[in-house]
């Protein structure tokens, strides 16, 4: 009922920021005549992820951005502080609500500061031999499920290059804080019972737990297409 709450207060809180400002139909009459910029994530794609971005234009210094994702993430690295990983994948969805600020102009460039709020689901699943702490340190193999609900908000830094009038290129960077709102996690070992000890991960072996909960940072590039 909580992590319900949440998310209805944050939609809430987008509709009216974006119902507020004055819409816009068509072109704009200012330098950039184009409203809408769609946008993909190339980099997301080293970890198996799709993210697609659609930027709203509301006027010549200002815009609203969405972005989805979705990631189908299998780790590479088995592994980590004396926990050997035979399987960890974790799966999701996430949503990235972004302000956009134009503060400065030179040319084909421009300096953006965007503050956002992030939504994200994931389910992770693992296979990974540990110690069973409750049973003398038997050695055993584990069978962990897990899902997360998250939410976080940060700030960015972007630089935009936009080329030919239509090709833009964003760099961004910044600090971010990501809130976990709901976590279940499930480890048994092959008879069924439950397991005590656990590796401090939650989603494998090079994923930092600030992926789901605590700072970190937000960052990537982004390449759109206006119109």
């Amino acid at each position: 009922m909580k992590t319900k709450v949440i998310f209805l207060f944050m939609f809430t809180f987008i509709y009216h920021l974006v119902s507020a400002q004055q819409p816009l139909i068509g072109k704009n009459e200012d330098e950039n005549n184009f409203t809408y910029t769609l946008k993909l994530n190339p980099l997301s794609a080293i970890f198996n992820c799709i993210n697609l971005g659609f930027e709203k234009r509301i006027n010549e210094n200002r815009s609203f951005q969405i972005s989805c994702a979705y990631i189908n993430f299998n780790d590479p690295i088995d592994v980590y502080d004396e926990y050997q990983y035979n399987k960890s994948v974790y799966k999701g969805v996430s949503a990235t609500f972004d302000y956009r600020f134009v503060i400065q102009k030179k040319g084909n460039k421009q300096h953006i500061i965007s503050p956002f709020i992030r939504l994200q689901y994931l389910n992770y699943n693992a296979k990974y031999t540990g110690y069973n702490y409750g049973v003398r340190m038997a050695v055993v193999e584990v069978n962990e499920s897990s899902e997360f609900i998250s939410t976080g908000i940060g700030v960015l830094y972007c630089k935009q290059f936009i080329f030919y009038d239509r090709l833009t290129i964003d760099l961004f960077l910044g600090p971010a804080y990501q809130f976990l709102l709901d976590k279940q996690t499930k480890r048994e070992a092959p008879n069924g019972k439950p397991f005590l000890g656990f590796s401090d991960r939650l989603l494998g072996p090079s994923t930092l737990n600030s992926y789901i909960a605590g700072y970190g940072f937000r960052s990537g590039i982004q390449i759109g297409f206006s119109f």
